[in-house]
């Protein structure tokens, strides 16, 4: 019954987010058809939803550069990340000495230093996968930190009574213990690989979703302009979706309640 409760305020608390938004985007259709003049600047819903079908197969050409460049950064920086955490872990000495380097770094504008990367790496992937790299690393280094640190004390000690080694407390208490918290980290880092692989083409590049928003700035065409940013925010989306779904039936699951045999709580 718990179980069947939760659902329902779960799904509950989706449709509402649905109807909120559904209820703005109307709200901004009417409010731009009433008053014209500003459709120039801010287009209507239903125009941009024209731009994006009209250049469907433009923004295909346009997302698979910017796609693998964020996923190859997401991947990059979340290996570097957990491992980093790991280490943080095993030595407390090496977070002492590391970690306040890291929110330093964390704190230069990407602006400040696409250049050095495109003079250090080139005009090619490189440089849009360090970028998008980096947007990953940060957050999941944090919460992987935070989260390998989650067990329980009680549980720690249970394990170090029934002679556990490191490896094996850290697969079978400290990873499990810390999979919401680096489905957080997921959840904001993998839109986060996408904007940073989409800032990243706009310096020394001649593809991507970051190079197309920067040639209809150039071009003062509004509506692709906000057609490409719409694309943008979709494929941003839908790498937070994937790690909802993935947390949604791994964690969800997990720490969920285990009824008895018979079907009882």
């Amino acid at each position: 019954m718990q179980s069947l409760f939760r659902q329902g305020a779960w799904a509950l608390s989706r449709w509402r987010a649905a109807s909120l938004l559904i209820a703005l985007l109307l709200l901004w259709e009417v409010a731009a058809r009433l008053i014209p003049q500003r459709a120039t600047i801010v287009p209507a819903p239903s125009q941009i939803l024209g731009v994006v079908f009209k250049n469907y197969s433009v923004f295909i050409v346009a997302i698979q550069p910017t796609i693998l460049e964020a996923t190859a950064g997401f991947l990059i920086g979340c290996t570097v990340a957990l491992a980093l955490a790991l280490v943080f872990l095993r030595w407390q000495a090496a977070e002492q000495a590391l970690y306040n380097l890291a929110v330093t770094l964390n704190s230069v504008p990407y602006l400040a230093i696409i250049p050095l990367l495109v003079i250090w790496l080139g005009n090619g992937f490189a440089p849009k996968i360090a970028i998008a790299a980096m947007a990953t690393f940060f957050p999941v280094l944090v919460n992987a930190t935070r989260g390998l640190k989650a067990s329980d004390p009680q549980s720690l000690d249970m394990m170090h009574v029934l002679g556990a080694s490191w490896i094996q407390t850290l697969v079978k208490l400290r990873l499990p213990m810390s999979l919401p918290y680096l489905f957080a980290a997921f959840k904001i880092s993998a839109p986060a690989a996408v904007l940073g692989a989409t800032v990243g083409e706009w310096i020394g590049s001649k593809t991507g979703i970051g190079y197309l928003i920067l040639t209809s700035m150039f071009n003062f065409d509004v509506l692709m302009l906000w057609a490409t940013m719409l694309v943008s925010a979709l494929v941003a989306l839908s790498g937070f979706l994937l790690f909802a779904v993935l947390e949604r039936v791994t964690v969800g699951r997990w720490s969920e309640p285990v009824g008895d045999e018979d079907g009882s709580a």
